[in-house]
């Protein structure tokens, strides 16, 4: 039996389920693998049944804890050009950090150049949420500074009408799920580093970067 065929024959069950009930209900099912999960929650989506949005509304319903002073910041210069399908991050210091290819998954798949800004600064945000585990002690807050070109990524959050499509909601909300504070400084294309790094024709992986020279300590 194909997924689709389990979402419709269990669809009155699973509508009367809340997102976590519907996980479970998933790994119970066998459907536990990303292609599989994926294409449950398409199938899902296609009868009425937004699991992302259910997600969301989970996440942002819980109360918000105290975020306390910011212990430590990471800085990163992102940028993407959809066009050639590719992303750059670079450290302070102006060092590449990560850069290559967008996967099939990835926020390009719209084929819009803002869903590319969104997903290099995606990739930046969970970036920087690595370096947790290389801080000690057990009071830790991480404000992860990007430096980036497109405006809208820093006007859309003082102006919520500049961003009709709620990218900037998206990103803060990614932003939260991995417990860092978000900070935008513009700069311009010229002068970011991640820029030419997009035009490079290698890949290099985030894990051939040492991420502890990512970390400023700021108390």
């Amino acid at each position: 039996m194909t997924i689709k065929e389990i979402v419709e024959k269990n669809y009155e069950i699973l509508k009367e389920m809340n997102q976590v009930e519907m996980t479970l209900w998933a790994k119970s099912h066998g459907i536990d693998s990303r292609a599989g999960f994926w294409r449950f929650k398409k199938h899902l989506k296609t009868n009425g049944i937004d699991y992302d949005k259910m997600r969301k509304a989970r996440f942002l319903e819980k109360p918000k804890t105290e975020s306390g002073p910011i212990t430590h910041a990471v800085t990163l210069f992102c940028d993407a050009c959809v066009r050639i399908n590719r992303f750059a991050i670079c450290d302070k210091l102006k060092n590449p950090v990560w850069y290559g290819y967008f996967a099939w998954r990835d926020e390009q798949h719209n084929f819009e150049q803002a869903r590319a800004e969104l997903g290099v600064a995606k990739k930046a945000i969970w970036l920087a949420s690595q370096c947790f585990d290389l801080i000690e002690g057990e009071t830790k807050k991480i404000q992860v500074n990007l430096m980036v070109d497109p405006m809208w990524l820093r006007w859309s959050r003082i102006s919520p009408e500049l961003d009709p499509q709620g990218k900037m909601s998206e990103l803060e909300f990614f932003a939260r799920k991995y417990d860092v504070d978000l900070k935008f400084d513009h700069v311009q294309q010229v002068d970011n580093p991640a820029s030419s790094y997009i035009l490079a024709s290698k890949y290099q992986s985030w894990r051939d970067y040492d991420i502890k020279n990512l970390i400023e300590n700021k108390l």
